[in-house]
Formats: structure tokens, C-alpha cells, sequence
């Protein structure tokens, strides 16, 4: 830390469990030294006490995952109640209960979704999500997120397409946590997307990374919006969102497992222009050779 504040004249942060370099859970600021002419002549380090707080957190999150799983037996168990309704009736599609059978199951099926992305980001919070990391193609995972969002986009009459960059990339990842993870923001492009417009998904890589790019005609998000939009709860008001549900846990729940999986997000967006999600992973080793030193060599 005193190594690269004094490098970089800048201020570094980090965090130590209990038992690394104290009985306590203490988060480090280490802020470098100037003299009048700005020449770095050394550093100052404080240590700040943050058990409690993080006792709380730990607390929060079992709360949340306590009630989460309380909730999501009997809300499964109605959503079984409505489909044996709606398969039992031979008068179903006629009726005028139809509709409304519908509406209990597209509600009863949201909350389900919250209920598995408060328990997902509760376990990720309290690190003891379990990830089990193996080679991946990055086509494969793409395709079937595209293939899960085409009904979502076809109701909305937005094109959806891929642009993929021409060669075969690999990374390490938990397919599931990961699908998830790109299915929120490829889902929450075309929720912002109003009727007749573009969602776009493309791939490069360089560097030793895979960039995946989601790029949509929507609403956009204002600048002050951006660093929040990560935010457990958080949600844009306004006008244009006024009619779209969510429960603002999606991106929390994303930057979780992107940030899991050693990569990063970047957000580019511009108000009733649209908005781009650049997610950025390494690239897998194949015998200790990276896929894309492999297709060079070839």
C-alpha cells in the first residue's frame, strides 16, 4: 500500500479481515505525503475500526436471505395453484378469468425472480456463493442468452442482433451465475428500449480480453444516474420509467458476479440516445497457453 500511494500519488484503500493482521475488521487508508512543490516524500497510513459495520451487513444479509426463502415456498406453491387452473379448465381460454390467471402469474413470477436475486446477491454479499469456474466458448453462452431473450424482444418488436467478432474466445466462469448475470442486461436493454427499436450485442477481443457489448436505442441515464445504477434498489424516476417495473437488484446483482469473475463493467450513455453495457473478462489458458496465443500461432 505504502508502495503504491508514494508510486502513484494517490490515496489507497483496502480492507483486512479479522485475524490477517488483527483481531478486528479494520479498512486501511494510506494517503501520500507532499512538500510545497508536490514532491512525494513519503506516507501516512490511518487504520479505521469497521466491525460493526460489517456486522451489520453480515446481519442484513441474513435477514434478507431468511425472508427470501420464507417467501419462496408458498409463492412457488401459488404459482402451481394458477397453472393447474389454467390447464384443468376446458373453458380457460374462453373465459374471462383467463386474463386475469395471466396477470397472477406474470406478478407471481416477478416476485419469484426477486426473491432469487435477493438470495443470489445475499450469498454473494456473505461469500458463500459457490462458484464452479471451468472453460466456457463465449458464443455458446451468448447464443443462449439470445435465444432465452428473442420472446421478450419480439413482444416488443425490437431487432435484436449479434455481431460476433469473428473469432473463437474462451473464459473461465460458472455458466449459470454468468448467463445470469448477461441475461439481466441484455433483459433490462430491451425493458428500456421502447417498441420498434435496437438492441445489439457484439464481441472483440484484445489485450488478453473478451469484451461483450450490449448497445440499445433506449431512454438512456442521465449522468448523475450512472455511479448509482449499480446500487441495490436504486431505480431512475422519471417520465420515461414511470411504466416499467423492477425491483432495482438486477445490476447490483451483475457487478457482483462480474467483479467474481475478475472483470469489469463499463456503462457509455447518453439520454434518448441509448445506452451501452461493455462487460470485459480474461481469457481463458488452454495448457497454459491463452486461446487467443493458440489462434495466432494457427
Amino acid at each position: 500500500m505504502v508502495s503504491e500511494a508514494i508510486a502513484k500519488s494517490v490515496v489507497v484503500t483496502r480492507e483486512f479481515p479479522p485475524g490477517s493482521i488483527s483481531r478486528k475488521y479494520l479498512r486501511a487508508y494510506c494517503s501520500p505525503v507532499k512538500t510545497e512543490l508536490g514532491q512525494v516524500i513519503g506516507s501516512v497510513t490511518t487504520f479505521e475500526d469497521v466491525s460493526a459495520h460489517k456486522e451489520i451487513d453480515r446481519m442484513k444479509s441474513d435477514f434478507v436471505a431468511m425472508v427470501a426463502h420464507e417467501l419462496k415456498s408458498p409463492l412457488a406453491s401459488v404459482e402451481q395453484m394458477i397453472y393447474a387452473l389454467q390447464v384443468g379448465c376446458v373453458h380457460e381460454a374462453a373465459s374471462s378469468c383467463n386474463a386475469l390467471h395471466k396477470r397472477m402469474t406474470t406478478r407471481t413470477k416477478d416476485l419469484l425472480r426477486l426473491i432469487d436475486n435477493l438470495l443470489n446477491l445475499a450469498k454473494l454479499e456473505s461469500g458463500t456463493a459457490v462458484f464452479n469456474l471451468e472453460p466456457v466458448k463465449g458464443e455458446d453462452i451468448i447464443r443462449d442468452v439470445i435465444e432465452i431473450a428473442t420472446p421478450q424482444a419480439e413482444g416488443k418488436k425490437i431487432e435484436l442482433s449479434y455481431k460476433p467478432c469473428g473469432q473463437e474466445w474462451w473464459f473461465n466462469v460458472d455458466y449459470d451465475h454468468m448467463r445470469t448475470a448477461i441475461m439481466n442486461i441484455v433483459s433490462n436493454s430491451i425493458k428500456y428500449t421502447p417498441e420498434g427499436g435496437q438492441v445489439v450485442l457484439s464481441t472483440s477481443v484484445a489485450g488478453g480480453f473478451a469484451n461483450f457489448a450490449v448497445k440499445d436505442s433506449g431512454i438512456g441515464i442521465n449522468k448523475e444516474d450512472v455511479p448509482h445504477i449499480f446500487d441495490r434498489f436504486f431505480r431512475v424516476k422519471g417520465k420515461a420509467t414511470r411504466h416499467i417495473t423492477g425491483s432495482g437488484l438486477g445490476l447490483a446483482l451483475v457487478k457482483q458476479v462480474i467483479e467474481a469473475h475478475q472483470g469489469y463493467i463499463d456503462v457509455q450513455s447518453t439520454p434518448d440516445v441509448g445506452t451501452t453495457f461493455t462487460l470485459s473478462f480474461p481469457l481463458a489458458e488452454v495448457n497454459g497457453t491463452s486461446v487467443q496465443e493458440l489462434q495466432l500461432a494457427d
